[in-house]
């Protein structure tokens, strides 16, 4: 049985949940088996949750086993899982009964739980409507460089006065991301966006968001026709991890992934996400 958590359950369960989120079996994205984020984080992000409203515990016999978390963005109808921890035995179960919480209370909405290919809830997602739209492969980096480098004549940082060429790249991307130009724009003085110019025009971009403390997430890596080139790549994420003092975190395509592991990032994981109209 799902309910909404009281404070007094919230307190409660939330070092238990986290040992769960600790497993990719039982858990979802953002992950917290990635060896970036702690304890602290998980519960900074699950207060936040829960003073929204939005934290479901699942009891089993008067038990709990676990909850799932998410967040809304109604303008958008939009709906993301934040936690989704339950103990193995009632994973679908638990899963089940959200759907039907979910599609009651936001009817027409879109509803996106990312995850690992590991996780034993993508049976239940594949028989009750989910489409996957999108596989990636997770890396980090701990210890970004810090040797010494002069910024190349072909890589310069994006400011907002260069922004203009950043964003006719980036809209030959953003159509199925959340992460437009626009929204990027929006909190540009958290982002970190390195172009890689050819001839005075931008050929490749990289863009990450870098949060406070904890990491930089890179968001991805925009070329020209989009036509890959590994070799631009290893230069901006060069850069990038030269010009920076935090832990790097991505999530990148099959044919990124010789780039980064040729710059010695730890593989993480398989992340899929699905998507159901509700």
């Amino acid at each position: 049985m799902l309910c909404l958590a009281t404070e007094k359950e919230f307190k409660n369960n939330l070092d238990f949940v986290y040992l769960l989120s600790l497993d990719k079996k039982i858990s979802c994205y953002p992950a917290y088996f990635d060896g970036i984020k702690t304890n602290k984080h998980f519960e900074e992000n699950a207060k936040r949750d829960f003073e929204k409203n939005q934290i479901y515990l699942y009891y089993f016999e008067g038990k709990c086993y676990g909850w799932i978390s998410y967040f809304v963005i109604k303008e958008d109808k939009y709906i993301q899982s934040t936690c989704c921890s339950i103990h193995i035995k009632y994973y679908q179960m638990a899963l089940e009964e959200f759907l039907i919480e979910l599609s009651t209370k936001y009817k027409g909405f879109q509803f996106y739980f990312g995850c690992s290919n590991e996780n034993v809830g993508i049976p239940f997602l594949n028989k009750n409507g989910f489409i996957k739209i999108e596989e990636s492969f997770a890396y980090r980096l701990d210890f970004p460089k810090k040797d010494f480098q002069i910024l190349k004549d072909e890589i310069k940082k994006i400011t907002l006065e260069q922004f203009s060429d950043f964003a006719v790249l980036h809209a030959l991307y953003e159509k199925d991301m959340y992460y437009t130009s626009s929204e990027i724009q929006k909190t540009f003085s958290n982002w970190i966006i390195y172009g890689y110019y050819q001839e005075n025009q931008l050929i490749a971009t990289i863009y990450a968001y870098r949060h406070e403390n904890l990491m930089i997430e890179i968001y991805g890596l925009d070329f020209k026709d989009r036509k890959y080139n590994k070799s631009i790549s290893k230069k901006l994420l060069d850069i990038l991890q030269i010009e920076q003092d935090l832990p790097i975190f991505c999530l990148t395509e099959k044919e990124e992934q010789e780039a980064f592991e040729e710059l010695k990032f730890t593989y993480i994981d398989c992340y899929q996400c699905y998507m159901k109209k509700l």
